[in-house]
């Protein structure tokens, strides 16, 4: 495992403390056109107190409170890594983030009060310093990960990584377990292979709605359960690479579609999460800003 030394560096703009945990709905029209908001981005991830964090390619951080007011800070550089490397994905809670990198077999965590210097998340086992971390999830003192390979582990300080069972949704689901997604098969328009989503334990919880042909079903990723106990899904449709549409849908605990409604895709970004369940109960979108200039408009959803 690679030796991590952190190096201290100098913030600006510090963040304002977090709020209380309680999550608390943003104002409407905060959001509703959107924010626009400069520069290249990566990821983002909301917080129970209805901000959102943008990690920027740059090793910025940035911050949208839930009245739509900005501020920034530079993230510390982890000093033994390459150039080019950078994170991948984040998560936020209360005044803490998390984040992982494609070039990292560990976690970083960070405090936004205290923004000098990491804390290193790393696993008590040899092998994890082979995983290629992707995309990120917090599940209470542990975090759920999904690697390069599409294989989704749990991780814990000084605790050995578990593999959950393979297609395993980084969030839980309703019944407190991952869901089950097989990929769809690409060839078959008509059969429902690869449109249902699995129970952990076994049984089928939903079956995604069928594109007609000749459109087919290319993915379903699953945001995770709102306020309302509400399953949400993304799922994205199409019949080629030009002419993807992308869909929401909310899903009761019994599995009934509830709710749906298409939404534009990320055409223009590079962002591995432009889609995104915030703990506010809001579903976080980025679209690509109009113009040639890199920068990103956040919008809230509700469904």
């Amino acid at each position: 495992m690679i030796k991590l030394m952190i190096m201290a560096l100098a913030m600006f703009m510090p963040f304002a403390p977090a709020m209380a945990a309680e999550p608390v709905a943003a104002p409407a029209t905060a959001f509703a056109a959107g924010i626009s908001v400069p520069g290249s981005f990566i990821s983002m991830a909301g917080r129970s107190d209805g901000s959102v964090f943008l990690l920027g390619t740059d090793r910025q951080l940035v911050r949208l409170a839930s009245d739509g007011a900005s501020s920034s800070l530079n993230l510390p550089p982890v000093v033994e890594s390459k150039p080019g490397d950078r994170f991948c994905d984040l998560v936020v809670d209360g005044n803490s983030a998390w984040f992982c990198g494609f070039a990292f077999p560990v976690l970083f965590a960070l405090d936004l009060e205290k923004p000098a210097d990491y804390h290193i998340i790393r696993a008590s086992d040899p092998e994890a310093s082979a995983l290629n971390l992707l995309n990120l999830e917090r599940r209470g003192s542990a975090f759920a990960v999904r690697d390069a390979d599409g294989n989704t582990l749990i991780l814990e300080n000084e605790k050995p990584v578990t593999k959950l069972a393979n297609h395993a949704s980084l969030l839980l689901g309703p019944t407190g377990e991952s869901l089950i997604i097989p990929p769809p098969v690409p060839e078959v328009a008509s059969s429902t292979a690869g449109s249902v989503v699995i129970h952990q334990a076994g049984g089928i919880f939903w079956k995604a709605p069928l594109p007609v042909a000749p459109r087919l079903l290319k993915s379903i990723e699953f945001l995770g359960c709102d306020e309302q106990k509400r399953s949400i899904f993304l799922v994205i449709t199409g019949s080629g690479e030009l002419d993807s549409e992308f869909t929401i849908y909310a899903v009761s605990a019994e599995g009934k579609t509830l709710a749906e409604k298409k939404i534009t895709g990320p055409a223009g970004l590079e962002m591995q999460r432009f889609c995104r369940l915030s703990p506010d109960g809001s579903i976080l979108l980025a679209e690509k800003t109009p113009g040639s200039e890199p920068g990103v408009l956040i919008k809230k959803l509700r469904l």
